[in-house]
């Protein structure tokens, strides 16, 4: 779309009064804009400070510096603010700000570099004692960080004081922004989306304030906002090149956290939702737009009971703002209000959990603290938090930021009634984890494998077709089981399962093998019958001598063995002519299955799974099956006296129960609570080492808190660790001084678990004893 069909209301200029000097939005402003305010601003040299991705992968960066080149005051860029606005990176760039001599800041990107760019020039500011330099800020997301004078970032002017919260009314009147569409084309469509919910959530934030920290009018505005992004998140979802829709979408951000005078810049849009992604964005690394998709409406339900009356009447009154009828109740409205917002989600592909991100179930009371500070952890609102984090089990619909999908579940540990089908629907939605994605595929394809190999061994005579189509008929049990078991293993753990259920997907895995061997044991008979037939009836032909006797004693033996044959196929196979081009059917059975293992298998190694291994090698058995299919039916038409199909289907067999056996093998080891492989354990204890005194590490000497927290440590031993499905349990003895505080030691704790995480993604639990010894 042409920036000139734009309506003329998408394009303008807002000034505001001792909020922030102003806002120029609209397609095409940046090249009138930034030249206009580096003159109003008398700046001369501008640093731009952004992102890696933003500037090597879109020409967002190269735009604003040409602007800036075009009229002399480029000064240098600054690409390596990272997510979240790490204490290093604004070191860095405050440190490339002044040896550059720059006098303004050209924040380009989302919340990161625009808070960071604040942060910088803050602490400049403090160091100094000049007054605060000016920031033009460059959104290329919708998280709203342009419309805030505050911030939740490092204090650098202040030792040990590693974050603060930086509000300075003074910092209203150095910057200004402008809204340009076209610069969010280059966005990833996950990161523009979630930062839409950021904005939502600013706006369901806004009305939900008590004792009137947000005025009136701000409320209506946060309505419209709320309004606009229902309706213009999915539809730039399904047209992501729509310049008017990122526009409007833009505008929406800025109802949704508009400035006015006091009330925002003092106090924010933080309420429960925000404070609860403050914290696992700086703890965990999750995005904040993200931590909103798992947040904003498990609290909105939450504030069904525990808010305000006066809040309860704005927040349920959104409903109408949505064109949704209302249910009757304020409690009701906002419950929908809820719902509304789960679906929205859901309908962008953003349902996120916590499992997916390695946050500890432990550290739940943590994060529940850090949004209630002030809240006894023994009322109601602290324990229904802790319920939302956690798993609410109730009759009705519940969800869990920690499950891994929307469940209607039966009391506290039964099981969850969410179909295989519903997975498969997600799945061909694009919906859906990678585990379940690609068993679903393994699924489907057996259902055609199946399908097309059973035609057409019917059709064309062949009995290796007929018997490889039932192999891929057996396979559809594995892959429900495989389904069901990864499923349940990532729910959350329960009061009956507190250490989860992570061993559902060993039991998963032990059935899968038990069918891998059971199949390759039935493979190994048909195949020693077939051979035992075709030898019957060479023996007659072959001259008397050891090697006769030989044949027909095997002969002989192999009439005490079952055939492994439906007599019909054979029969099918034998009354006529064997068409050769069934052999194309298991070619392509050959090729998809192989490839069915690959997919499998990384996935399985990524996420650490046992079950999705044993369903890997149950595809590849089904390759080789295939493949021996293949050479059976050519065989036979090429040299039909030879018996290459049962030989084939003998060396087939022991390969599989080979690998069945091997991952039978694995799978009791783990049900039976083996500990971890000697490597593995290794790997462990290496990760340990640069935390003892003894150890150097450039990692620990960049923070100094990990260093004072760590010269404690005496000594670590005695580590035992052992699998639970993908997921690793830990528990080790760390010997400290006697004199140690339990705040210490309580810091010793988290920085040990932290570090095994960070060497090791599927490490979910780790226990420390402390051991007291003398100074």
């Amino acid at each position: 779309m042409s920036t000139t069909s734009l309506p003329p209301s998408l394009n303008g200029h807002y000034a505001y009064t001792d909020t922030l000097k102003g806002i120029y939005y609209g397609p095409g402003c940046l090249d009138t804009a930034l030249p206009e305010l580096l003159n109003t601003l008398g700046a001369k040299k501008a640093l731009i400070v952004t992102g890696k991705s933003l500037f090597e992968k879109t020409n967002v960066v190269k735009r604003v510096k040409a602007v800036l080149e075009k009229h002399n005051a480029y000064a240098s860029v600054y690409y390596g603010m990272r997510q979240h606005s790490p204490a290093a990176d604004i070191r860095d760039g405050l440190k490339q700000f002044k040896d550059t001599g720059a006098d303004v800041i050209v924040s380009v990107g989302g919340g990161s570099p625009i808070d960071a760019s604040k942060a910088m020039l803050y602490n400049l500011h403090k160091e100094t004692g000049a007054p605060l330099l000016y920031q033009i800020a460059i959104p290329t997301t919708l998280s709203a960080a342009e419309y805030t004078a505050s911030s939740f970032l490092p204090c650098l002017h202040k030792p040990g004081r590693l974050r603060a919260h930086l509000t300075d009314l003074r910092w209203v009147h150095e910057r200004r922004g402008s809204e340009n569409a076209e610069l969010t084309l280059g966005t990833p469509q996950r990161l523009w989306l979630s930062s839409g919910l950021r904005a939502l959530d600013h706006a369901v934030e806004s009305l939900d304030r008590a004792n009137g920290l947000t005025s009136i009018p701000l409320r209506f505005l946060a309505y419209g906002g709320l309004k606009d992004l229902f309706y213009y998140l999915p539809a730039c979802k399904a047209h992501p090149e729509s310049l008017e829709i990122r526009q409007r979408l833009q505008i929406a951000a800025w109802m949704s956290l508009f400035p006015n005078r006091i009330e925002l810049n003092k106090y924010g849009a933080v309420g429960l939702s925000h404070s609860l992604g403050h914290r696992l964005g700086a703890a965990y690394s999750i995005p904040h737009g993200i931590t909103s998709c798992m947040t904003l409406a498990p609290v909105v339900a939450i504030k069904a009971d525990f808010a305000t009356e006066d809040d309860k009447k704005w927040l349920a009154d959104s409903l109408f703002y949505l064109s949704e009828p209302t249910t009757g109740s304020r409690e009701g409205d906002i419950r929908k209000l809820s719902q509304l917002i789960y679906e929205l989600v859901d309908s962008l592909g953003l349902k996120s959990t916590l499992t997916e991100y390695n946050v500890p179930r432990e550290d739940i009371v943590k994060i529940a603290r850090h949004g209630l500070s002030s809240e006894p952890e023994d009322s109601s609102l602290f324990k229904r938090t802790i319920q939302a984090l956690e798993n609410d089990h109730s009759h009705s619909h519940s969800h869990s930021i920690f499950s891994l999908s929307h469940s209607h579940s039966h009391g506290e540990d039964g099981p969850s009634h969410t179909p295989d089908a519903e997975v498969i629907v997600k799945t061909l939605k694009g919906q859906g984890d990678r585990g379940s994605r690609i068993t679903v595929i393994g699924l489907l394809s057996n259902v055609g494998l199946t399908a097309a190999k059973g035609a057409a061994g019917w059709s064309m005579n062949s009995a290796a077709l007929l018997a490889d189509a039932g192999h891929s008929l057996s396979d559809l049990l594995g892959d429900f089981v495989t389904l069901f078991c990864w499923k349940l293993s990532r729910r959350p753990p329960s009061e009956v399962y507190p250490y989860g259920f992570g061993k559902f997907e060993v039991l998963g895995t032990a059935t899968v093998s038990i069918l891998l061997t059971a199949g390759a044991v039935g493979i190994g008979m048909h195949s020693w019958t077939l051979l035992a037939d075709s030898l019957a009836q060479m023996a007659p032909t072959l001259p008397a001598g050891i090697f006769h006797d030989i044949i027909v004693t095997v002969t002989n033996a192999a009439h005490t063995i079952p055939a492994v044959v439906v007599e019909h196929s054979h029969a099918h196979a034998h009354s006529h002519a064997l068409d050769p081009n069934a052999a194309w059917f298991a070619a392509i059975s050959v090729i998809a299955k192989e490839w069915l293992y690959r997919a499998t298998k990384r996935v399985a190694d990524d996420e650490h799974s046992l079950v999705l291994l044993a369903n890997a090698v149950h595809h590849r058995s089904d390759a080789y099956s295939s493949l021996v299919a293949f050479v059976a039916i050519l065989g036979s038409w090429w040299f039909p006296h030879l018996p290459l199909d049962p030989i084939g289907g003998l060396l087939v067999s022991v390969l599989i129960f080979q690998q069945g056996w091997s991952i039978l093998v694995s799978a009791l080891r783990q049900l039976t609570d083996a500990g971890v492989s000697p490597r593995t354990k290794s790997s462990l204890l290496r990760a340990l080492h640069p935390l003892l005194p003894s150890e150097t590490s450039p990692h620990i000497a960049t923070s100094s808190q990990v260093e004072l927290q760590t010269e404690n440590l005496r000594g670590i031993r005695d580590l035992r660790a052992m699998r639970a499905g993908a997921l690793i349990v830990i528990d080790l003895v760390v010997d400290v001084p006697r004199s140690l505080s339990v705040e210490s030691a309580s810091a010793i704790e988290q920085i040990i678990a932290e570090t095994l995480r960070k060497a090791r993604k599927e490490v979910s639990e780790v226990r420390v004893k402390f051991n007291p010894v003398d100074e």
